[in-house]
């Protein structure tokens, strides 16, 4: 899983329709990635998304031609100076 941070991801080249994000609830299936519960959409060239702070995700590129290109970024949540 992802724990605290939030992740967001660019997909910056890649054949249309070719990758898969796939993000599975936790809760199911101990912790561990169940693909039938999953929530799946297929990227595009210049899509984004996020996965949510605490979720479990797939990425998978679908294309056999095609590389895919992926920009991401961790969002990590801060201390304030008054937390630490």
């Amino acid at each position: 899983g992802v724990g605290i941070c939030a992740q967001a991801f660019t997909v910056g080249d890649c054949q249309p329709n070719s990758v898969e994000i796939a993000i599975a609830d936790p809760e199911v299936n101990g912790g561990k990635f169940e693909p039938n519960s999953a929530q799946r959409r297929l990227l595009t060239k210049g899509e984004m998304f996020h996965v949510p702070p605490g979720n479990i995700y797939r990425i998978e590129n679908h294309s056999r031609k095609v590389a895919c290109t992926l920009y991401w970024t961790i969002i990590k949540p801060f201390k304030r100076r008054s937390e630490e």
